[in-house]
């Protein structure tokens, strides 16, 4: 069973992210105004996603 599961997260992850990059590129070319649909598809995932650092914090400056 974990030999099954080592392969097929990286898989899932590498999907998922070619499916993101997909999705914000559909958007950025889809839209008439390239500006404004570029800062939000780079501004909704860091809003949504700074309360994560809630958890994790900020990484050190040696970092």
């Amino acid at each position: 069973m974990e030999e099954t599961t080592m392969w097929l997260i990286p898989l899932a992850l590498v999907l998922l992210s070619a499916g993101l990059h997909a999705s914000w590129n559909l958007i950025v070319k889809s839209e008439d105004d390239k500006l404004f649909s570029g800062w939000l598809t780079v501004m909704a995932p860091a809003v949504l996603l700074s309360p994560v650092l809630l958890f994790t914090g900020l990484p050190s400056r040696d970092a």
